[in-house]
């Protein structure tokens, strides 16, 4: 062992990194989620490497074009913008080809706590334009520090009395870089924590479940980075391909481990300068553009951070509704314009723009775990040959040879077609596209031990009331108090009486078990259970849901909306839900629906509902009052998913119910109108005058809301999170030798 630790020390910091990587995997696939202990290590390290790489920026472009001269900035303004073009063109042509290996599939999600949150607009001004430096400098606002730095570097320039200034900077950039290399040479540590982190915490699940997005994704930025941009840059400078690879080995392997472009940017600056000081081609001006040209293009859309703009076809492709060709051009033009945001700003715009449910934008967070990785490396590598290339052009070293140019484009061409192609057959053979999420939710139950249940079907005589019990109905007048309270009486008869709607997914729905669960079921499981009671469930429907409380004596139901009509029939509790009304429609009309100006605007439009929806009339109409509106109530929900409900444009329910019912029917997804957002808070109804009965509810969900168990009901069976299990992570060391508890 100490001979191993002795030629590590001795050897290259490449062979370190490997070594860490390879270590790293090994820890974490032998410890499996106790590798989450090293988690601290991490973050000390990516903390440490973020500390200099700011003001490293800020330096190296003030310094770097203070020192050129007006013709040389201003040929670099226009060959650079020229090169940005070329390689967004590159990325242009592998976004649109890749998604051809896409097999055929459908899919639907469950409600997102997002999805009623409004749409972030990209506002360039606040991106690009500090109104104070020193705020954009504390939250790393990075294009707004690289303008306020460009601004004060081309302000330098010709400016006689600067050169006091530069050398103090030009000291202190040679301080930043010392401690930048004192860091990177604690990159084996650091990237051994983060892979063992990852590789003893992340699931096989995890990564088959995006499957087809990760496979065409990944072989995206294969193809850039180890084809397209360095046989690009072999082609047009004097460097071969091996010297790419052969400096930047240590940048590209740190850029993919840390899924951090930012920290590797000295890194990068330092191999483009070395290879020009190897190759004996460094002039008075490389030196400068080297440090001007990385920062300057970290903050314009690269390959690597484009590619991700394969996420909306897929996204479409995972909807059902892939996009077509000519959808292209017009999608690829915004997306390269909102691209100088983040992704997390730009993604869910562009979704929209193609009719694309705004939920799957979820998904997409999911995939960085594995994709952000390689698009960190595309986007290295791209920082580097852009670099390379825009100094090699500025300082007359590009060799523009046509016939290599056209033998490069040639088998550019050849390879990506074949790599589609061959991407396509292997997704086709390997890939399970069969839609499945209709089965998760239809096998949910409760998370909780059940007490004992009784439920009388939709159909089925109500059961016998005891004698007791119908003196006490017959006591009950409009609107007075029944003669006994409503605890006392539960507990006597052992029994709370709950109403429930078979047709609420999923508050209250019937499972693949013939078991009545849900939501609403969860709570009042739950509330049986501290009283000491069973469960009784009667089918009841909103039309008639104050008389059925009466004639069936029927204690309690949950998520009843809290509108006027309710208050007035029935005793509510607090609410335990904030819910929206939304549009359950048809995916490729989703565009129609998105607001509530386009909604105006269409003709003849019918929109259905249910009679819960009966209870906030008023509201609808106000919010909605088109002339060319017609209301149409429909008896139950599934009515508007049948063959013969065409006449219905849209459906008008709780989007928590339309999302689930989405689940069933993939094919529809549920809008919630922009800037017309009807809240439908909820909570339990009790028989009128049993104030007591609310009174007591209302101190219990605040009593559950505090413990978290309403919460956490609601992630299950809203959100969906846990609905499909989690398996506890294998490890070497527990399951294979036994040594771990």
């Amino acid at each position: 062992m100490e001979k191993i630790i002795n030629h590590l020390k001795q050897s290259s910091l490449s062979i370190r990194i490997i070594a860490g990587l390879v270590l790293g995997i090994l820890t974490g696939l032998f410890f499996g989620e106790k590798a989450i202990h090293l988690q601290w290590l991490a973050d000390a390290w990516i903390r440490l490497m973020q500390m200099t790489v700011l003001p490293y920026v800020m330096m190296s472009l003030i310094v770097g074009l203070s020192q050129m001269n007006r013709k040389l900035a201003r040929r670099l303004f226009w060959r650079g913008g020229l090169l940005l073009l070329i390689f967004w063109a590159l990325a242009f042509v592998v976004i649109v080809s890749m998604p051809l290996a896409f097999p055929e599939f459908q899919s639907a999600a469950f409600f997102s706590a997002n999805t009623n949150v409004p749409l972030v607009k990209f506002n360039p001004i606040e991106l690009y334009i500090p109104a104070n430096p020193f705020h954009s400098m504390a939250n790393t606002i990075i294009p707004a520090v690289v303008l306020f730095s460009t601004a004060v570097g081309i302000a330098l320039i010709g400016l006689p009395e600067k050169s006091a200034l530069i050398e103090t900077f030009n000291a202190f950039l040679v301080a930043l870089t010392r401690i930048t290399r004192f860091i990177v040479s604690l990159t084996p540590l650091g990237l051994f924590a983060i892979v063992a982190v990852s590789a003893g915490t992340m699931t096989w699940a995890e990564i088959v479940r995006l499957e087809v997005y990760f496979v065409v994704y990944i072989a995206a930025a294969l193809f850039i980075t180890f084809w397209v941009l360095p046989v690009l840059v072999s082609t047009v400078t004097p460097f071969r391909y091996t010297d790419i690879f052969r400096y930047s080995k240590e940048a590209l392997l740190t850029a993919f481990v840390t899924q951090n472009l930012f920290i590797v940017l000295p890194m990068l600056i330092d191999t483009s300068r070395q290879l020009f000081n190897d190759h004996r081609l460094n002039t008075g001006d490389t030196e400068t553009l080297n440090e001007v040209i990385v920062p300057v293009a970290f903050n314009f859309p690269n390959t690597g951070k484009l590619l991700s703009l394969m996420f909306v076809p897929f996204a479409a492709w995972l909807a059902g509704n892939p996009m077509e060709t000519a959808a292209y051009p017009g999608f690829l033009l915004a997306g390269v314009a909102s691209y100088f945001a983040k992704a997390q700003v730009a993604l869910p715009f562009l979704l929209d723009l193609q009719q694309i449910p705004q939920d799957l934008f979820q998904v997409y967070l999911t995939t960085g775990i594995i994709n952000g990785k390689f698009d960190t490396l595309a986007s290295a590598m791209n920082l580097l040959v852009f670099s390379l290339i825009g100094t090699a052009a500025l300082t007359g070293l590009v060799r523009l040879q046509w016939m290599r140019l056209l033998r490069f484009a040639g088998l550019s061409g050849v390879i990506l077609i074949v790599l589609v192609i061959s991407t396509q057959i292997f997704l086709e053979r390997t890939v399970d596209t069969s839609y499945r999420t209709d089965q998760v939710i239809r096998s949910m139950s409760l998370m909780d031990l059940p007490v004992a249940v009784r439920v009388v079907m939709p159909g089925q005589p109500l059961p016998s009331r005891s004698a007791v019990e119908a003196d006490q109905l017959a006591l009950t007048t409009g609107g007075s108090s029944r003669s006994a309270g409503a605890i006392q009486r539960i507990r006597d008869r052992g029994v709370l009486r709950a109403g429930y709607n078979p047709e609420r997914l999923p508050f209250t729905f019937f499972n693949d078990a013939g078991e009545l669960v849900g939501f609403d079921i969860e709570l009042l499981n739950l509330l049986a259970r501290e009283l000491g009671v069973e469960l009784e469930f009667i089918p009841v429907s909103w039309d008639t849901l104050k008389e059925e409380f009466d004639s069936a004596g029927i204690d309690i139901m949950g998520t009843v909306p809290l509108s006027t009509r309710m208050l007035v029939d029935f005793e509510l509790s607090d609410p335990y839900l904030q819910g929206t009304l939304g549009l359950v429609v048809e995916d490729y009309r989703r565009s129609e629906f998105s607001t509530r100006k386009k909604i105006l605007a269409q003709k003849s439009l019918n929109i259905g509902y249910t009679g819960a929806v009966e209870f906030i009339r008023p509201a609808l109409e106000r919010a909605l009052p088109g002339e060319d509106i017609t209301w149409q109530k429909i008896d139950n929900i599934g009515g508007y998913f049948a063959p013969d409900a065409s006449g219905l444009d849209a459906l008008l329910v709780d989007a928590e119910i339309g999302t689930a019912w989405t689940l069933l029917y993939p094919e529809y997804t549920v809008v919630i109108p922009q800037a017309s957002v009807l809240k439908m808070p909820s909570g339990f109804a009790v028989p009128r005058g049993e104030r007591e009965f609310s009174n007591l509810l209302s101190r219990w969900i605040d009593a559950k809301r505090s413990t978290g168990e309403i919460q956490a009901a609601y992630d299950y069976w809203i959100l969906g999170r846990g609905a499909e299990q989690r398996g506890r992570r294998w490890s070497i060391g527990k399951d294979v030798l036994g040594w771990l508890d």
